[in-house]
């Protein structure tokens, strides 16, 4: 073969304008596909911190049931915390102490996609015809 034939090359050119809308294309759902992840997480995040007000409200409530407990049990003599009536409050104050966690917000999601090949059967890297 003396060179590349022209029908070949113009399939070449074809194929590398077909090749460049696909990844444009590939590139453009993309970004929608990550704006479109941005608003759900936005908004997710808007409700973990409706949530995580909740979680506040019920942390203030189930402190203020432990500091009443405590309040009773401090107004008992020391033979009455020591035995068993004493050591029952004690333990349901202690179950009382857990403190419920705030849920982390999502943040930012990153979802990439891998890099573009290089422009596939380039003119440069592919000559017409062979150096004599």
């Amino acid at each position: 073969m003396k060179n590349v034939p022209k029908k070949t090359q113009n399939e070449i050119i074809r194929c590398q304008a077909d090749y460049a809308d696909a990844w444009s294309a590939v590139n453009d759902e993309h970004e929608r596909v990550k704006e479109g992840i941005a608003k759900l997480v936005d908004s997710l995040d808007e409700k973990i911190g409706k949530l995580n007000v909740v979680i506040g409200t019920l942390n203030e409530l189930r402190q203020e049931v432990v500091d009443s407990i405590q309040e009773f049990i401090d107004d008992k003599s020391g033979n009455w915390r020591d035995g068993d009536r004493g050591t029952a409050y004690g333990e349901w104050q202690e179950q009382w102490g857990n403190e419920i966690e705030e849920v982390s917000e999502i943040g930012e999601v990153d979802i990439d996609l891998p890099e573009m090949a290089e422009e596939p059967l380039n003119d440069s890297d592919y000559p017409n015809e062979p150096a004599v």
